[in-house]
C-alpha cells in the first residue's frame, strides 16, 4: 500500500481543515475523455473498483467529504463512507460541475482515533447526449489539530474490463422498477468475486465497467472515429501492471437497432485485429448475446440475432489465441432469469450470468 496521493492534488492546510486527496495517481480510469463520442447515443455507466480501499484514520470529530467532477454533473455517483465499519447517510455523494465540489459533513463523531472508508459505488449514470470529460475527485478534509494517516490502494497487478448495454449493468426486481447499473448487476458481483478469488489467472483482479444504454458493438467497431475512440479508452482503463483481460459483452442492440449480420462481420474482424496490434499484451473475451424475446425475428437488417451469433463465434474463432470465448445463451436460463420484457436480467438473473462465467473469464 502506498501512503502518496496524487501530486495533482496536493494536500494543503488552510488553518481550519486539512484536504487530503483520495485518488491515487495510478488511476486514471474516467480521465480525459474516455466516454466520449461512441458513448453518446444513450445513458453511460462507469464503475472503476479504485477507491474502496482508501481508508483515512483519524481522531476528528467533524469530518468532511468533497466530490467533484471536472466538467460535468454527475447523477448517482453511488461514493459514500463508513465510519468504523458503519455506513454514512444514504450512500449517495454526488460530484457537482468542476471545481464546485459537493461538500458533505459528518459532525458528533465520537471521540478517539476511528477509520474513515471510501466506498466506490457502480456507476456514474448520465442522461441521455451527456458527455462526462472528466472524473471525480474525491477528498477528505480533517480539521486542523486532528492527527490523520491514509491508505491509497495500490495500482493493480490485474485488470478486467467490461464493455456492454444497460443488460451488462442493470437488473429489474420482480416488481417492475427499473434499476439499471445497481449494485446486483453481475459486473459488480465480479468485482467482488474477483477481488476476493484465490485461483484463477484474474483472481484477485481490479474491474472497470464501461457501458451505455443501447451500447452495440457497432458503436465501437462501426467506424474509423468510434474504433480509436474506444481504443483511447482501453490505454487508460486497462492498467493492470501484470495483465489485462477485456470482456465484451454486446450485440443484443445491434440486432435490435437493425445492425445486419454482413455489416457487423465487416467491421468486427478488423476491429478486434486493431485493438491486438494497439495492445498485443491484452487479451479478450467475445461473448454472444443471451436469449431474448422474439430473437429470431428479422430485423431491419435482415438478419435475426443468431445470424449475429454466428458472426460473432467467427471472429473469435479466427482470433482463438487472444480470444476467449463466452457462450451468452448458456450464461443464463430463459425465461426465468428475465423480467417481463425478455430482455434485462432480474436481480436473482445477474448471479447466475456471474457464477457462470467466472471460470471463461479467469477468476
Amino acid at each position: 500500500m502506498t501512503t502518496r496521493a496524487d501530486p495533482s492534488f496536493d494536500t494543503f492546510n488552510d488553518g481550519s481543515f486539512t484536504r487530503i486527496p483520495c485518488k491515487p495517481a495510478w488511476f486514471h480510469d474516467s480521465c480525459g475523455s474516455f466516454l466520449t463520442n461512441c458513448q453518446n447515443h444513450g445513458y453511460q455507466y462507469f464503475g472503476h473498483g479504485a477507491f474502496p480501499r482508501v481508508i483515512v484514520t483519524t481522531t476528528a470529530t467533524t469530518i468532511r467529504v468533497e466530490s467533484v467532477n471536472d466538467t460535468l454533473a454527475l447523477n448517482g455517483f453511488n461514493s459514500a463512507i463508513k465510519i468504523d465499519g458503519v455506513p454514512q447517510g444514504n450512500g449517495n455523494l454526488t460530484p457537482t460541475v468542476g471545481g464546485n465540489g459537493t461538500i458533505t459533513t459528518y459532525s458528533g463523531l465520537a471521540p478517539g482515533l476511528k477509520t474513515i472508508e471510501l466506498i466506490d459505488g457502480p456507476r456514474s449514470n448520465l442522461g441521455f447526449g451527456l458527455l462526462p470529460h472528466g472524473c471525480p475527485t474525491i477528498a477528505f478534509y480533517i480539521p486542523a489539530g486532528s492527527s490523520w494517516s491514509i491508505v491509497m490502494p495500490t495500482a493493480p497487478t490485474h485488470r478486467i474490463g467490461v464493455d456492454g448495454d444497460s443488460i451488462t449493468v442493470g437488473e429489474e426486481v420482480t416488481s417492475g422498477a427499473h434499476q439499471s447499473a445497481c449494485f446486483g448487476a453481475w459486473p459488480m458481483l465480479m468485482r467482488a468475486n474477483a477481488l476476493a478469488s484465490g485461483s484463477g489467472p484474474f483472481a484477485g483482479a481490479s474491474v472497470t465497467v464501461d457501458a451505455s444504454g443501447w451500447g452495440r458493438l457497432w458503436d465501437i467497431f462501426g467506424s474509423t472515429a468510434q474504433l480509436n475512440d474506444w481504443l483511447y479508452r482501453l490505454s487508460g482503463q486497462m492498467n493492470g501492471t501484470a495483465a489485462n483481460r477485456r470482456v465484451i459483452d454486446l450485440g443484443t442492440n445491434d440486432y435490435g437497432s437493425g445492425i445486419s449480420a454482413a455489416q457487423l462481420s465487416a467491421v468486427l474482424g478488423p476491429g478486434l485485429d486493431a485493438a491486438h496490434a494497439a495492445f498485443p499484451a491484452l487479451d479478450f473475451v467475445l461473448s454472444t448475446p443471451r436469449t431474448r424475446l422474439n430473437e429470431t425475428v428479422v430485423n431491419a437488417g435482415g438478419s435475426n440475432l443468431p445470424d449475429l451469433r454466428t458472426v460473432i463465434v467467427a471472429a473469435q474463432a479466427a482470433r482463438s489465441g487472444w480470444i476467449q470465448l463466452l457462450n451468452g445463451p448458456a450464461m443464463n436460463d430463459f425465461p426465468s432469469d428475465f423480467y417481463i420484457d425478455g430482455l434485462h436480467l432480474l436481480t436473482s438473473g445477474a448471479p447466475v450470468y456471474e457464477s457462470r462465467a467466472r471460470a471463461t473469464i479467469g477468476y
